[in-house]
Protein backbone atom coordinates (compact mmCIF):
# COMPACT_ATOMS: atom_id res chain seq x y z
CA UNK A 1 0.00 0.00 0.00
CA UNK A 2 1.50 3.69 -0.83
CA UNK A 3 3.02 5.23 1.97
CA UNK A 4 0.46 8.26 0.97
CA UNK A 5 -2.59 6.53 0.91
CA UNK A 6 -5.54 8.18 2.54
CA UNK A 7 -6.78 4.96 3.96
CA UNK A 8 -3.51 4.14 5.19
CA UNK A 9 -3.27 7.48 6.86
CA UNK A 10 -6.96 7.15 8.32
CA UNK A 11 -6.60 3.68 10.02
CA UNK A 12 -2.99 5.38 11.52
CA UNK A 13 -5.01 7.97 13.04
CA UNK A 14 -7.65 5.55 14.27
CA UNK A 15 -4.94 3.56 15.83
CA UNK A 16 -3.07 6.55 17.93
CA UNK A 17 -6.45 7.94 19.28
CA UNK A 18 -7.52 4.26 20.25
CA UNK A 19 -3.86 3.46 21.77
CA UNK A 20 -4.11 7.41 23.17
CA UNK A 21 -7.62 6.46 24.63
CA UNK A 22 -6.58 3.21 26.39
CA UNK A 23 -3.40 5.54 28.10
CA UNK A 24 -5.29 7.66 28.82
CA UNK A 25 -7.99 5.51 30.88
CA UNK A 26 -5.13 3.52 32.33
CA UNK A 27 -3.46 6.86 33.67
CA UNK A 28 -6.60 7.72 34.85
CA UNK A 29 -7.32 4.85 36.77
CA UNK A 30 -3.51 4.42 38.62
CA UNK A 31 -3.17 8.18 39.22
CA UNK A 32 -7.15 8.09 41.46
CA UNK A 33 -5.51 4.70 42.92
CA UNK A 34 -2.22 6.32 43.89
CA UNK A 35 -4.45 9.48 45.39
CA UNK A 36 -5.85 7.08 47.72
CA UNK A 37 -3.04 5.66 49.38
CA UNK A 38 -2.28 6.13 53.03
CA UNK A 39 -0.50 8.93 54.05
CA UNK A 40 0.99 11.37 57.09
CA UNK A 41 3.46 8.50 57.92
CA UNK A 42 6.01 9.44 59.59
CA UNK A 43 8.71 9.71 57.10
CA UNK A 44 8.26 10.45 53.20
CA UNK A 45 9.99 7.79 50.77
CA UNK A 46 11.19 9.30 47.71
CA UNK A 47 12.98 7.66 44.84
CA UNK A 48 15.48 9.22 42.57
CA UNK A 49 15.75 7.14 39.11
CA UNK A 50 19.16 8.29 38.01
CA UNK A 51 21.27 7.83 35.19
CA UNK A 52 22.88 10.73 33.99
CA UNK A 53 25.46 12.62 35.90
CA UNK A 54 25.34 15.98 33.48
CA UNK A 55 21.16 16.97 34.06
CA UNK A 56 21.36 15.88 37.94
CA UNK A 57 21.33 19.28 38.80
CA UNK A 58 17.96 19.42 37.75
CA UNK A 59 16.74 17.52 40.78
CA UNK A 60 19.60 17.85 43.10
CA UNK A 61 18.46 20.56 45.04
CA UNK A 62 15.30 19.09 45.89
CA UNK A 63 17.45 15.63 46.58
CA UNK A 64 20.09 17.81 49.03
CA UNK A 65 16.67 19.30 50.45
CA UNK A 66 15.43 16.37 51.76
CA UNK A 67 18.02 14.39 52.50
CA UNK A 68 18.24 17.48 55.30
CA UNK A 69 15.24 16.93 56.45
CA UNK A 70 13.82 14.61 59.27
CA UNK A 71 10.32 14.46 57.35
CA UNK A 72 12.01 12.57 53.73
CA UNK A 73 14.22 9.54 53.33
CA UNK A 74 15.21 10.30 49.90
CA UNK A 75 16.58 7.57 47.89
CA UNK A 76 19.41 7.16 44.57
CA UNK A 77 17.71 4.58 42.00
CA UNK A 78 20.97 3.97 39.75
CA UNK A 79 20.57 2.62 35.98
CA UNK A 80 23.46 2.15 33.75
CA UNK A 81 24.06 4.66 30.97
CA UNK A 82 21.97 4.52 28.03
CA UNK A 83 23.28 5.04 24.67
CA UNK A 84 21.04 6.97 22.04
CA UNK A 85 19.96 3.75 20.44
CA UNK A 86 18.80 2.71 23.24
CA UNK A 87 21.40 0.07 24.28
CA UNK A 88 22.81 -0.18 28.22
CA UNK A 89 26.25 0.16 29.05
CA UNK A 90 27.64 -1.65 31.92
CA UNK A 91 27.40 -0.10 35.31
CA UNK A 92 30.47 3.10 34.96
CA UNK A 93 31.09 6.52 36.52
CA UNK A 94 27.26 7.39 37.07
CA UNK A 95 27.10 4.95 39.58
CA UNK A 96 30.43 6.20 41.43
CA UNK A 97 29.19 9.98 40.91
CA UNK A 98 25.80 8.60 42.86
CA UNK A 99 26.95 6.94 45.24
CA UNK A 100 29.43 10.13 46.06
CA UNK A 101 25.95 12.32 46.33
CA UNK A 102 24.51 9.77 48.63
CA UNK A 103 27.65 9.58 50.86
CA UNK A 104 27.33 5.83 50.26
CA UNK A 105 24.02 5.76 52.02
CA UNK A 106 20.64 5.22 50.11
CA UNK A 107 21.81 4.28 46.70
CA UNK A 108 20.89 1.37 45.03
CA UNK A 109 21.48 -0.86 41.79
CA UNK A 110 18.36 -0.73 40.16
CA UNK A 111 19.15 -3.63 37.57
CA UNK A 112 21.69 -6.06 37.61
CA UNK A 113 23.53 -7.28 33.98
CA UNK A 114 21.09 -8.33 32.54
CA UNK A 115 18.82 -5.42 33.18
CA UNK A 116 16.61 -6.67 35.38
CA UNK A 117 15.39 -5.03 38.21
CA UNK A 118 17.17 -5.69 41.56
CA UNK A 119 14.57 -3.31 43.41
CA UNK A 120 12.60 -5.62 45.90
CA UNK A 121 10.13 -2.81 47.70
CA UNK A 122 9.20 -0.68 44.86
CA UNK A 123 6.00 -0.53 45.93
CA UNK A 124 7.54 1.23 49.59
CA UNK A 125 8.18 4.48 47.99
CA UNK A 126 5.87 6.72 48.23
CA UNK A 127 7.00 9.83 45.02
CA UNK A 128 9.12 8.49 42.54
CA UNK A 129 11.31 10.86 40.69
CA UNK A 130 12.39 10.21 36.53
CA UNK A 131 15.37 12.21 35.41
CA UNK A 132 14.44 12.11 31.70
CA UNK A 133 10.83 11.91 29.95
CA UNK A 134 11.69 9.22 27.83
CA UNK A 135 11.03 5.87 27.99
CA UNK A 136 13.87 4.08 25.85
CA UNK A 137 16.51 5.16 27.96
CA UNK A 138 14.72 2.34 30.91
CA UNK A 139 14.95 -0.88 31.19
CA UNK A 140 11.47 -2.52 31.97
CA UNK A 141 10.03 -2.58 35.28
CA UNK A 142 11.59 1.10 35.81
CA UNK A 143 9.32 2.99 33.29
CA UNK A 144 6.64 5.25 34.27
CA UNK A 145 4.26 2.54 32.45
CA UNK A 146 5.51 0.21 35.14
CA UNK A 147 5.63 2.18 38.54
CA UNK A 148 2.92 4.33 38.05
CA UNK A 149 1.10 0.79 39.68
CA UNK A 150 2.53 1.71 42.72
CA UNK A 151 3.93 4.87 43.39
CA UNK A 152 2.75 8.85 42.73
CA UNK A 153 4.96 9.91 39.99
CA UNK A 154 6.75 13.14 39.56
CA UNK A 155 9.14 15.17 37.02
CA UNK A 156 11.48 18.00 36.71
CA UNK A 157 12.12 18.69 32.99
CA UNK A 158 15.48 18.57 32.11
CA UNK A 159 16.01 21.18 30.44
CA UNK A 160 14.60 24.43 28.86
CA UNK A 161 12.77 24.38 25.97
CA UNK A 162 14.25 26.41 22.99
CA UNK A 163 11.32 26.10 20.83
CA UNK A 164 7.96 26.03 20.38
CA UNK A 165 8.57 23.14 17.65
CA UNK A 166 10.49 21.17 20.07
CA UNK A 167 7.58 21.09 22.75
CA UNK A 168 6.42 17.58 21.90
CA UNK A 169 9.80 16.36 23.60
CA UNK A 170 7.56 17.16 26.64
CA UNK A 171 6.74 12.95 25.49
CA UNK A 172 2.67 13.57 26.55
CA UNK A 173 2.92 9.98 26.47
CA UNK A 174 4.79 10.21 29.78
CA UNK A 175 3.57 12.90 31.34
CA UNK A 176 0.51 11.51 31.27
CA UNK A 177 1.37 8.77 33.96
CA UNK A 178 2.44 11.77 36.13
CA UNK A 179 1.54 12.55 39.77
CA UNK A 180 3.22 15.66 39.77
CA UNK A 181 4.82 17.75 36.98
CA UNK A 182 7.25 20.56 38.37
CA UNK A 183 7.39 22.56 35.03
CA UNK A 184 10.44 24.87 34.54
CA UNK A 185 8.29 27.72 33.14
CA UNK A 186 4.65 28.99 33.28
CA UNK A 187 4.63 28.30 29.23
CA UNK A 188 5.79 24.60 29.65
CA UNK A 189 3.03 24.04 32.37
CA UNK A 190 -0.06 25.59 30.20
CA UNK A 191 1.26 23.57 27.13
CA UNK A 192 1.54 20.33 28.83
CA UNK A 193 -1.84 21.21 30.27
CA UNK A 194 -3.30 22.13 27.09
CA UNK A 195 -1.79 18.61 25.89
CA UNK A 196 -3.06 16.40 28.55
CA UNK A 197 -6.96 15.56 29.58
CA UNK A 198 -8.09 17.41 33.08
CA UNK A 199 -7.50 14.92 35.83
CA UNK A 200 -7.93 16.12 39.19
CA UNK A 201 -4.76 13.50 40.30
CA UNK A 202 -2.26 14.94 37.63
CA UNK A 203 -0.72 18.42 39.41
CA UNK A 204 0.91 20.16 36.00
CA UNK A 205 2.56 23.51 38.37
CA UNK A 206 4.85 25.38 38.13
CA UNK A 207 7.10 26.32 41.02
CA UNK A 208 9.77 27.75 39.92
CA UNK A 209 13.01 26.20 38.52
CA UNK A 210 15.20 25.26 41.05
CA UNK A 211 17.98 25.17 39.06
CA UNK A 212 17.72 28.35 38.05
CA UNK A 213 17.58 29.27 41.91
CA UNK A 214 20.67 27.51 42.18
CA UNK A 215 22.55 29.87 39.46
CA UNK A 216 20.69 32.93 41.23
CA UNK A 217 22.50 32.08 44.09
CA UNK A 218 25.97 30.96 43.23
CA UNK A 219 29.22 32.94 44.00
CA UNK A 220 31.43 34.60 41.41
CA UNK A 221 34.48 33.14 41.40
CA UNK A 222 37.56 35.40 40.58
CA UNK A 223 39.55 34.13 37.49
CA UNK A 224 41.31 35.19 34.49
CA UNK A 225 38.77 36.36 31.85
CA UNK A 226 37.50 33.21 30.33
CA UNK A 227 35.08 32.70 27.28
CA UNK A 228 33.12 29.86 27.26
CA UNK A 229 31.89 28.00 24.05
CA UNK A 230 28.72 25.45 23.81
CA UNK A 231 28.06 24.26 20.64
CA UNK A 232 25.17 22.65 19.57
CA UNK A 233 24.98 18.79 18.83
CA UNK A 234 22.29 18.26 16.16
CA UNK A 235 23.28 20.00 12.77
CA UNK A 236 19.85 19.86 11.37
CA UNK A 237 18.08 22.84 11.52
CA UNK A 238 14.68 21.67 12.54
CA UNK A 239 16.65 20.34 15.81
CA UNK A 240 17.97 23.76 16.35
CA UNK A 241 21.30 23.58 14.22
CA UNK A 242 25.30 24.21 15.06
CA UNK A 243 27.94 26.72 14.43
CA UNK A 244 30.23 23.66 15.15
CA UNK A 245 31.56 23.59 11.70
CA UNK A 246 32.06 27.10 10.97
CA UNK A 247 33.38 27.92 13.91
CA UNK A 248 35.66 25.06 15.03
CA UNK A 249 38.81 26.50 12.96
CA UNK A 250 38.33 30.11 14.22
CA UNK A 251 38.48 28.91 17.72
CA UNK A 252 41.40 26.61 16.84
CA UNK A 253 43.37 29.16 15.49
CA UNK A 254 42.92 30.72 18.64
CA UNK A 255 42.22 34.45 17.85
CA UNK A 256 41.79 35.21 21.20
CA UNK A 257 44.89 34.45 22.98
CA UNK A 258 46.52 36.54 24.97
CA UNK A 259 43.00 38.02 25.31
CA UNK A 260 41.43 35.04 27.32
CA UNK A 261 41.01 31.54 28.44
CA UNK A 262 39.19 29.43 26.20
CA UNK A 263 37.13 26.45 27.08
CA UNK A 264 34.72 24.23 24.96
CA UNK A 265 31.85 23.10 26.33
CA UNK A 266 30.20 20.52 23.62
CA UNK A 267 26.89 19.17 24.03
CA UNK A 268 27.78 15.06 25.49
CA UNK A 269 26.14 13.91 22.13
CA UNK A 270 28.11 16.31 19.58
CA UNK A 271 30.47 14.52 18.58
CA UNK A 272 28.79 11.03 18.75
CA UNK A 273 26.37 12.62 16.48
CA UNK A 274 29.55 13.44 14.32
CA UNK A 275 30.70 10.18 14.07
CA UNK A 276 27.60 8.58 13.48
CA UNK A 277 26.54 10.90 10.72
CA UNK A 278 29.73 10.48 8.68
CA UNK A 279 30.91 14.19 9.45
CA UNK A 280 34.32 13.24 11.08
CA UNK A 281 35.75 9.97 12.15
CA UNK A 282 37.20 9.15 15.66
CA UNK A 283 40.76 9.57 14.46
CA UNK A 284 39.36 13.16 12.76
CA UNK A 285 37.89 14.29 16.79
CA UNK A 286 41.02 12.92 18.20
CA UNK A 287 43.44 15.17 16.19
CA UNK A 288 41.06 17.84 16.95
CA UNK A 289 40.94 17.68 20.71
CA UNK A 290 45.07 16.98 20.29
CA UNK A 291 45.03 20.37 18.55
CA UNK A 292 42.56 22.25 20.88
CA UNK A 293 45.44 20.72 23.82
CA UNK A 294 48.33 22.18 22.28
CA UNK A 295 47.09 25.86 21.59
CA UNK A 296 45.64 25.85 25.80
CA UNK A 297 42.40 25.58 24.53
CA UNK A 298 40.54 23.85 27.11
CA UNK A 299 37.44 21.07 26.76
CA UNK A 300 35.50 21.07 30.04
CA UNK A 301 35.77 18.80 31.90
CA UNK A 302 33.05 20.05 34.90
CA UNK A 303 29.95 17.63 35.44
CA UNK A 304 27.92 20.52 35.88
CA UNK A 305 27.75 23.13 33.57
CA UNK A 306 26.88 25.70 36.83
CA UNK A 307 30.72 24.84 38.04
CA UNK A 308 32.03 26.33 34.71
CA UNK A 309 30.13 28.89 34.77
CA UNK A 310 31.64 30.63 38.36
CA UNK A 311 34.47 31.49 36.55
CA UNK A 312 33.00 32.31 33.03
CA UNK A 313 33.43 35.86 32.02
CA UNK A 314 31.35 35.70 28.34
CA UNK A 315 29.68 32.95 26.70
CA UNK A 316 29.56 32.01 23.08
CA UNK A 317 26.61 29.62 22.35
CA UNK A 318 24.38 27.97 20.07
CA UNK A 319 20.45 27.74 20.42
CA UNK A 320 20.60 25.87 23.51
CA UNK A 321 19.14 25.49 27.01
CA UNK A 322 22.20 26.45 28.54
CA UNK A 323 21.38 30.43 27.25
CA UNK A 324 18.43 31.16 30.02
CA UNK A 325 20.72 28.97 32.48
CA UNK A 326 24.03 31.29 31.98
CA UNK A 327 21.44 34.46 31.35
CA UNK A 328 20.50 34.54 35.21
CA UNK A 329 24.55 35.39 36.01
CA UNK A 330 24.13 38.64 34.49
CA UNK A 331 27.17 38.15 32.53
CA UNK A 332 26.95 38.49 28.53
CA UNK A 333 26.15 35.96 26.15
CA UNK A 334 27.00 36.14 22.50
CA UNK A 335 24.42 34.24 20.64
CA UNK A 336 24.56 32.45 17.46
CA UNK A 337 21.58 32.53 16.07
CA UNK A 338 19.32 30.21 13.94
CA UNK A 339 15.88 31.12 12.17
CA UNK A 340 13.46 29.24 14.23
CA UNK A 341 10.19 29.64 16.44
CA UNK A 342 11.60 30.83 19.25
CA UNK A 343 9.96 29.83 23.31
CA UNK A 344 8.71 32.15 25.44
CA UNK A 345 12.03 32.26 27.73
CA UNK A 346 13.99 32.33 25.03
CA UNK A 347 11.68 35.59 23.28
CA UNK A 348 12.06 37.03 26.80
CA UNK A 349 15.48 37.37 27.28
CA UNK A 350 16.65 37.75 23.63
CA UNK A 351 16.62 41.75 24.02
CA UNK A 352 19.63 41.08 26.63
CA UNK A 353 21.68 38.79 24.08
CA UNK A 354 24.49 39.88 21.48
CA UNK A 355 23.40 38.62 18.37
CA UNK A 356 26.57 37.42 16.03
CA UNK A 357 25.57 35.69 12.51
CA UNK A 358 29.08 35.65 11.89
CA UNK A 359 32.37 35.07 13.04
CA UNK A 360 33.55 38.64 12.43
CA UNK A 361 30.58 39.26 14.77
CA UNK A 362 31.65 37.20 17.02
CA UNK A 363 35.17 38.44 17.66
CA UNK A 364 33.51 42.28 17.12
CA UNK A 365 31.88 41.49 20.44
CA UNK A 366 34.55 39.67 21.93
CA UNK A 367 36.66 42.33 21.65
CA UNK A 368 34.06 45.05 23.17
CA UNK A 369 33.19 42.93 26.16
CA UNK A 370 37.06 42.71 26.89
CA UNK A 371 37.50 45.93 26.65
CA UNK A 372 35.19 46.53 29.27
CA UNK A 373 31.95 47.76 27.10
CA UNK A 374 28.75 45.72 27.99
CA UNK A 375 25.67 47.83 26.92
CA UNK A 376 23.33 45.63 27.25
CA UNK A 377 24.14 45.10 30.75
CA UNK A 378 21.64 46.73 32.17
CA UNK A 379 18.91 45.45 30.04
CA UNK A 380 19.91 42.03 30.85
CA UNK A 381 19.30 42.94 34.71
CA UNK A 382 16.43 44.25 33.89
CA UNK A 383 15.41 40.93 32.38
CA UNK A 384 16.37 38.69 35.00
CA UNK A 385 14.56 41.14 37.77
CA UNK A 386 11.65 40.69 36.21
CA UNK A 387 11.35 37.40 34.24
CA UNK A 388 12.73 35.51 36.92
CA UNK A 389 11.38 37.27 39.89
CA UNK A 390 9.45 33.50 41.23
CA UNK A 391 12.95 32.11 41.10
CA UNK A 392 13.88 32.56 44.81
CA UNK A 393 12.38 29.22 46.88
CA UNK A 394 11.54 26.93 43.85
CA UNK A 395 13.30 24.01 45.91
CA UNK A 396 11.12 24.69 49.38
CA UNK A 397 7.59 25.23 47.34
CA UNK A 398 8.23 21.77 44.91
CA UNK A 399 9.43 19.75 48.09
CA UNK A 400 6.81 21.49 50.38
CA UNK A 401 4.04 20.64 48.17
CA UNK A 402 4.87 16.92 48.38
CA UNK A 403 4.96 17.02 52.09
CA UNK A 404 1.65 18.85 51.91
CA UNK A 405 0.01 16.09 49.48
CA UNK A 406 1.37 13.75 52.13
CA UNK A 407 -1.03 14.84 54.80
CA UNK A 408 2.11 16.77 56.85
CA UNK A 409 1.90 20.79 57.72
CA UNK A 410 5.14 22.39 56.67
CA UNK A 411 6.35 25.64 57.60
CA UNK A 412 8.30 27.97 55.09
CA UNK A 413 12.03 28.52 56.19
Amino acid sequence: MNRNNPIKRIIKYLLSKLENGYLEIRSYYYLNKNSKKAVNKKRIKVGFIVQVPEVWDKEAPIYEYMKASELFRPVLLVLPNANPDGSFDNYGKEYVFFRRKANGKDCIKAVDSERKVLIKDLRSYDYIFFQRPYEIYLPKGMQSVDLIKYSKLCYVPYSTTERESLKPAYTISFLKNMYFCFMDTRDGQEYVKKRTRRNKNRHIEYLGYPVFEQVMSQKAETHPTTVLWTPRWAFDSSLGGSHFFDYKDHINTNEFAGKARIIIRPHPLMFWNIVNKGLMSEEEIESYRSDLEKKNIELDRNVYIQDTFKYTSILISDLSSVIPLFFITGKPIIYCPVKCDYSAILRAIMPGLYIADSWDKVNDYVDMLLSGKDPLKEKRESIIRSYFRHTKGSTERIVNRIAEDHGHKVKQR
